[in-house]
């Protein structure tokens, strides 16, 4: 596994899961140890909306964590939001700030990326970003000579000194050229191969190497386009938002199960040390189609 995905999960568990960071003036929540009599030293809930430009005058010295959204989705999930928030920064003793962010679903990743890097020289203790909602990842084409997909590509929001680019433009025809052949793009498994739409395809490492930032989501949306709307993804995290709430205030006990959520069938099978060391039951696999995984368990 490389960096940039121990960093994604890690800042997915440090967050949400059932990792607690440790603490030099706190005791553990998992201890049974004091906490905190109130959040509010550590959750900082937002005086009102911003802007990636100004974003960063609403972002605490001392923050170590933000959940940032837009405008539009914190509206209808603000006090779900805030009271999980709250919960998750007391648990893990460090602040947290939610951000609503005017039109941030309309903002192209590099509008995004361009803002976190202001932050992340702005505030250096800043750790990670959760982002919930319908915020716009990059597609990476061709991470491998043998894989030929297009992917969704966090790095682009953790590695913020990383040059990325696109140097073969869609529609290009590329051809084999077998195992010897000495420059990118190479392809294998196919004679040939219409470069499909992408953003980038190409990266260079910068001065510091790995991600600066973790980076985890709380994606929303539906296949059916008529069925998007705001309400409608609010009532996709409400659930998530209740069972977490839940696990932090310490009213309902959870197993260390494994969630997996990928639209990579294949991800099943890479992880059978996983798949045999926690068990089956205490794995959860999302975002897979219905009928895509009935069948590749019939073949």
């Amino acid at each position: 596994m490389n960096a940039t995905k121990i960093m994604l999960r890690l800042g997915a568990l440090l967050l949400l899961g059932n990792w607690v960071a440790p603490a030099a003036d706190h005791t553990s929540a998992n201890s049974g140890g004091p906490a905190p009599a109130s959040a509010a030293a550590f959750f900082v809930a937002p005086t009102g909306s911003c802007t990636l430009a100004s974003a960063v005058g609403s972002i605490p010295e001392d923050a170590r964590a933000l959940i940032i959204l837009d405008t539009r989705l914190h509206d209808i999930l603000a006090p779900r939001l805030h009271e999980y928030a709250a919960a998750a920064a007391r648990r893990r003793h460090f602040v947290l700030a939610v951000l609503p962010i005017a039109a941030l679903d309309d903002q192209r990743p590099e509008q995004v990326r361009a803002a976190l890097q202001r932050w992340q020289a702005a505030r250096p203790q800043l750790e990670g970003v959760l982002f919930v909602g319908n915020v716009k990842l990059p597609s990476f084409f061709l991470p491998r000579a043998d894989i030929h997909t297009v992917r969704l590509w966090p790095r682009y929001f953790e590695d913020l000194d990383m040059t990325a680019k696109r140097r073969v433009a869609p529609g290009t025809i590329l051809k084999a050229e077998g195992d010897s052949a000495p420059n990118w793009p190479r392809i294998v498994g196919v004679k040939e191969l219409v470069v499909p739409p992408h953003d980038f395809d190409d990266l260079s490492e910068g001065p510091r190497p790995g991600p600066e930032l973790w980076a985890a989501f709380l994606p929303v949306g539906f296949q059916e386009a008529a069925r998007n709307s705001y309400a409608a993804w609010a009532g996709q995290l409400e659930a998530f938002f209740k069972k977490a709430l839940a696990f932090h205030n310490g009213t309902t006990r959870y197993g260390r199960g494994l969630y997996l959520i990928s639209n990579d069938l294949t991800l099943l099978a890479r992880s059978q040390p996983v798949w045999d060391a926690v068990g089956p039951g205490q794995i959860e696999f999302y975002a897979v189609p219905r009928l895509s995984l009935q069948r590749q368990f019939e073949i």
